[in-house]
């Protein structure tokens, strides 16, 4: 195995400061795409402590110094390392994670809630799809105190089938198997989504519930007619359904 690496480097969102080693400069670029967040020099109240994260070689990462995880693919540790940089920053940083979907609609967030296979991603990527600012796919950090929603530095994750080979992905993406499950992530920079360090108001949350047959069902209308309704809002037509059916926060 080699040497710890002599790269280190800080990621920073929110106040939040995250030391991470890599092999070559080559991860911070990397990483600076799927998390939208630049890499700066370790500053100097952080530099005698060990990384948090040190990227030994493809295969090997070391957490807080003693924890050294192995994984089978070089796809499988890239996996591992960009949604653990955003688990870390939430847990350590004392944020607050909300499970949705977030759009911007008028320089406002629209969030889409719901338990895991209710369409969320499907949500947000059909969305991305058709030029609306997306926060994230599944995943948004809520910041009480200033009413404010913010992206966090993850990358979109699609779920696969096995086998599955119609699934469109950009040259960017990584395929990789996580607690065995089949997931692509496309990184937030190339793919255009909206940045992480501005926060927004939340103008509705619309909650999508899965039901006794396939696909989903929120107030009779499927998640596509659900986006047409909002992207007659962003036209600057709202619909009426949003002012009956979707929660607005007090």
């Amino acid at each position: 195995m080699n040497a710890l690496p002599a790269h280190v480097g800080c990621l920073s969102w929110l106040g939040y400061r995250l030391p991470i080693a890599v092999p070559s400069r080559v991860w911070f670029e990397w990483l600076e795409n799927f998390t939208g967040i630049d890499v700066t020099t370790l500053p100097d109240d952080l530099s005698n402590q060990p990384p948090l994260l040190s990227v030994i070689d493809d295969w090997h990462v070391l957490v807080d110094g003693v924890d050294l995880r192995t994984f089978r693919s070089p796809d499988d540790l890239k996996a591992w390392l960009v949604l653990t940089v955003s688990d870390v920053m939430i847990a350590r940083g004392g944020f607050t994670a909300f499970h949705a979907a977030g759009l911007i609609v008028k320089d406002q967030a629209v969030l889409v809630s719901g338990q895991p296979w209710s369409g969320k991603s499907s949500w947000a990527f059909e969305a991305h799809a058709r030029v609306l600012g997306v926060l994230g796919d599944d995943q948004v950090c809520v910041d009480p105190s200033r009413g404010v929603v913010h992206g966090l530095p993850r990358p979109m994750k699609r779920r696969l089938l096995a086998g599955d080979a119609t699934t469109r992905l950009s040259e960017h993406a990584v395929r990789a198997r996580l607690e065995d499950e089949l997931i692509a992530l496309e990184p937030r920079r190339t793919n255009g989504l909206a940045a992480v360090d501005r926060g927004y108001p939340i103008v509705q949350i619309i909650h999508l519930e899965r039901h006794s047959g396939p696909g989903i069902e929120v107030a009779g209308m499927d998640r596509f007619a659900i986006l047409q309704a909002i992207l007659a809002q962003f036209r600057g037509a709202p619909p009426a359904f949003l002012a009956t059916t979707a929660w607005t926060p007090p």
